[in-house]
């Protein structure tokens, strides 16, 4: 199975932070994410998001942009502070007879989230907003230190190709 953690886009500054939406370029970088991804043969079969605005506005934006019928499920595991355990059982749920799930949400969990699929360990990973990374594990589960890290894509590499 494939796990892709993508940050959401460019998002504007303000508050309440739960409520910020996507800038005008950072809807352009998800969509061409999106393209990329689609492609590339990823075309996710289940989409996890946070609950906040700019999370959820990615999230529509890839699956506009893929003419995806995966169903875009909010879930607290993908906010700002949740554990790996409560995120690997989420994923682990909605990814059924394996395929692709991408999870769109933040910094820094992301990039603790990167480290741990990968290494096991918390250790930060620098993912830039749009980004994603592709993992894949073998079998239909994602386990903590089992997953072998496949891509990392930037919004500039997107724009290029």
């Amino acid at each position: 199975m494939y796990l892709i953690l993508m940050r959401h886009g460019i998002a504007e500054d303000g508050t309440p932070d739960e409520e910020r939406r996507l800038t005008k370029k950072g809807a352009r970088r998800v969509e061409a994410m999106a393209r990329l991804l689609d492609r590339f043969g990823f075309r996710p079969d289940a989409i996890l998001t946070s609950h906040r605005v700019r999370a959820v506005e990615t999230a529509r934006i890839v699956a506009d942009a893929m003419d995806l019928d995966a169903p875009i499920a909010k879930t607290d595991a993908i906010d700002l502070a949740g554990p790996w355990e409560h995120f690997e059982a989420v994923v682990n749920g909605a990814a059924g007879d394996g395929g692709v799930v991408l999870a769109i949400g933040h910094q820094p969990q992301f990039g603790i989230f990167t480290s741990m699929a990968v290494h096991g360990e918390s250790d930060p990973f620098d993912l830039r907003k749009a980004g994603c990374v592709g993992i894949r594990f073998p079998g239909r589960t994602v386990s903590a230190g089992t997953g072998e890290l496949r891509f990392y894509l930037t919004p500039s590499l997107a724009k290029r190709i």
